[in-house]
């Protein structure tokens, strides 16, 4: 195999020169669209570096035969017979020689060590190798050992390794949360943001602020390795569904999901927005079955289990709605909503006092939760006339009796804290009148204090004048 006409270059000892002929060429190999074109290659790049390899140790080779056979001749030539020390002119000469050795040597050395521009080529190249291979790409221990690369430590050349990154990123943008927060660790570019000069990079680093952000971030775990599948573009079609979604167009939102679902169909995340718009729809059973997908291939999606349940509810099947919701609660107990619908779920199916605690708890996340305290109410009118029908049928029962004194003793300080919310409030209603009152009362009393001043004062004036007057007549 002619390794040079692969690389499409002469034959040559600058490994700078393979190392770029090699990135132009993988532009047009790509693994995973042409692996048998990319074997080639890498063959042809190995062999080019031994091939340098050789060269350089034969040239090293040469050059120790060269100093050996000079330092013999100097001395045949030097030395007279029997006589051990070397004269000055001997050190002299011999000093020459190994300098220009030395100087040779150091020569071949640099011209071996590739330029900056080359180095950063070569770093970009093993950005896009990582990138284009999907399942390395995702494992953020991959990235970590190419971000400590010395090139990246080099403040003079950090700048433009982050302009070349951001330049790469903005078309090949889809990575886990985590590799995003790695990346901006090594480049600091979310505190760059206006200062590159240039709009292009600021919408870009807004994107980047966007993925760091994410309380609920893409996932990237859960995909597997099939044949033919182009990740990169179910991503898109993934981003766009999301985008969508969030801006509540509902049929772009399903386009780019029946897209992506071409691609790739075992997606958590495309899933739940899925089951979500069902759900906006109407379409509750479809909704069911995406969730029922959804959570076989991650059981702990605490989201998709509540969207479930409330499509349950909505269905009338409450005891699976129940199931689910515990499940949601036990996972994330800090979850506000969860009390209020457990209490609603336990009121429709009859069970009063399961829904009596659950209301109560609903009460003590959210203290003003009107809908809780509305539903409570209901509770103890329903539990206390239900505990008085069968105590009425069971006089001696004593259980019931305490039942329905703690129902009552509820109810009187349920109603004692509304009539005091009431009283507040009409105390408060009436002291704003009052006030309003005596503000007003004030205004008018000064707006008739001015102008009685204003007549008194206009009497004194007319006086005044009129005296005057007489005085002048006099």
């Amino acid at each position: 195999m002619d390794y040079w006409s692969i690389l499409n270059i002469n034959p040559t000892e600058d490994v700078s020169i393979i190392k770029k002929a090699y990135a132009n060429k993988l532009k047009h190999h790509h693994p995973e669209i042409d692996p048998h074109g990319y074997q080639r290659l890498r063959e042809a790049y190995d062999a080019a570096l031994k091939y340098t390899k050789r060269m350089a140790k034969s040239n090293n080779k040469q050059s120790c035969e060269i100093r050996s056979s000079e330092k013999t001749e100097s001395r045949d030539r030097s030395t007279p017979p029997n006589e051990d020390l070397p004269n000055e002119e001997e050190t002299e000469d011999k000093d020459n020689i190994n300098s220009l050795i030395h100087m040779k040597l150091l020569g071949n050395q640099l011209q071996s060590i590739p330029s900056i521009e080359a180095q950063n080529a070569e770093f970009m190249m093993k950005v896009e190798a990582l990138y284009n291979d999907f399942f390395s790409r995702i494992n953020i221990e991959n990235w970590k050992p190419l971000l400590n690369s010395h090139i990246i430590w080099d403040i003079s050349n950090k700048r433009t390794i982050s302009k070349l990154m951001l330049d790469f990123l903005s078309s090949h943008r889809y990575l886990p949360q985590d590799i995003w927060m790695l990346l901006d660790d090594n480049f600091n570019w979310r505190n760059m943001a206006n200062t590159i000069h240039h709009s292009y990079y600021d919408e870009f680093i807004m994107y980047i602020q966007k993925q760091i952000d994410q309380l609920k971030p893409s996932n990237y775990s859960f995909f597997k390795r099939l044949e033919g599948v182009d990740y990169e573009k179910f991503l898109e079609y993934r981003e766009n569904a999301q985008i969508s979604f969030g801006e509540n167009n509902l049929s772009a939102a399903s386009l780019y999901i029946e897209r992506a679902k071409k691609i790739y169909t075992d997606d958590p995340d495309l899933l739940r927005i899925e089951g979500q718009i069902y759900m906006r729809n109407g379409n509750i059973d479809y909704a069911i079955l995406i969730f029922n997908k959804l959570l076989s291939i991650n059981p702990n999606d605490s989201d998709a289990i509540s969207y479930r349940a409330t499509a349950f509810y909505e269905k009338k099947q409450i005891q699976e709605c129940l199931s689910d919701y515990s499940r949601v609660y036990s996972k994330v107990p800090d979850t506000k909503e969860i009390p209020l619908l457990m209490a609603k779920s336990y009121f429709k199916i009859g069970s009063l006092e399961k829904a009596n605690e659950w209301a109560l708890k609903a009460l003590k996340i959210k203290i003003s939760h009107n809908e809780a305290r509305s539903l409570l109410s209901q509770v103890y009118v329903k539990l206390r006339k239900t505990l008085t029908e069968e105590l009425e049928r069971d006089p001696s029962n004593k259980e019931l009796k305490l039942r329905l004194d703690a129902v009552n003793s509820e109810m009187f300080k349920s109603v004692k804290k509304s009539g005091a919310k009431i009283n507040s409030e009409k105390i408060f209603a009436l002291f704003k009148i009052i006030s309003k009152i005596i503000l007003y009362t004030l205004l008018i009393l000064l707006c008739l204090a001015v102008a009685l001043a204003t007549k008194i004062g206009l009497l004194i004036f007319i006086f005044f004048f009129v005296r005057r007057l007489i005085n002048k007549k006099k």
